[in-house]
């Protein structure tokens, strides 16, 4: 099988010029299921997260995403119900974080095979 070239600035933080969603690669490791964004490109992770952007954006008018960037915060000036539909609006987000991603093609850990799995392992300890 032939090599993936890999990406291992983890903590680069990928920002949608059309909203306020950012994602790095080691967020999608700290998932309960960890994927492979190590196989992402900068492009593949910024075409990640305006996808993701743009998916909040279909669901939701700029004075919602405003209470989505206030409760991200401190939480401060938002209502009860306010607060209440953000932390909804952010369990969306955390959902289109997942779709999106497999949509673009990044994998699970666990769906890789025994010998895939060590491999891409002892690839990541190289090029670390």
């Amino acid at each position: 099988m032939p090599k993936k070239k890999l990406y291992k600035d983890v903590k680069k933080v990928f920002i949608s010029p059309y909203g306020s969603s950012t994602i790095s690669r080691q967020e999608y490791e700290e998932l309960a299921i960890p994927m492979i964004a190590e196989e992402f490109s900068d492009e593949k992770m910024q075409k990640l997260v305006d996808n993701i952007n743009l998916s909040m954006r279909s669901d939701y008018d700029n004075e919602e995403l405003g209470w989505l960037e206030k409760y991200r915060g401190d939480g401060k000036g938002l209502t009860p119900g306010q607060l209440n539909f953000a932390d909804k609006m952010s369990e969306i987000e955390s959902m289109y974080f997942e779709t999106c991603a497999t949509e673009l093609g990044m994998r699970y850990w666990e769906e890789l095979d025994d010998d895939e799995y060590k491999e891409l392992q002892k690839e990541l300890e190289y090029a670390a």
